[in-house]
């Protein structure tokens, strides 16, 4: 499972932008902000522009098979669990080129898991 998340991360070592604790703390029976995206439908043609438009095609190639700067997201789609990949897109991979991606909207972010799921996570 390790492995699984660490490849996910290295898949996808973007730039990003920075942020702290973007997953949420859960206070008072409060939803993490994981949680949130989790729970959320995500449109996968949506989901296709955020993909194409902050840079994860320009790493992770067109195909999600690995690029400039990114491997492959297939394996860690097909593996991991979807708090697991959103938990990595919001908080990013320290001494990586995966940068934070919190700066997009809870939506945003379950439309890209639902384009990389659909089409690289088969």
């Amino acid at each position: 499972m390790r492995l699984a998340l660490t490849s996910l991360a290295l898949s996808l070592a973007l730039a990003g932008c920075g942020g702290a604790d973007n997953a949420g703390n859960n206070d008072a029976g409060t939803q993490t902000r994981t949680e949130r995206i989790v729970a959320l439908a995500g449109d996968v043609a949506a989901g296709q522009l955020v993909y194409e438009n902050n840079a994860c095609s320009g790493c992770h190639g067109a195909t999600g098979t690995g690029g400039s700067a990114g491997p492959t997201l297939q394996e860690p789609l097909k593996n991991d669990g979807k708090a697991e990949i959103i938990d990595t897109l919001l908080n990013g991979v320290p001494k990586t080129a995966m940068g934070s991606y919190a700066s997009l909207t809870d939506q945003q972010l379950a439309d890209v898991y639902a384009y990389m799921k659909t089409n690289f996570g088969k």
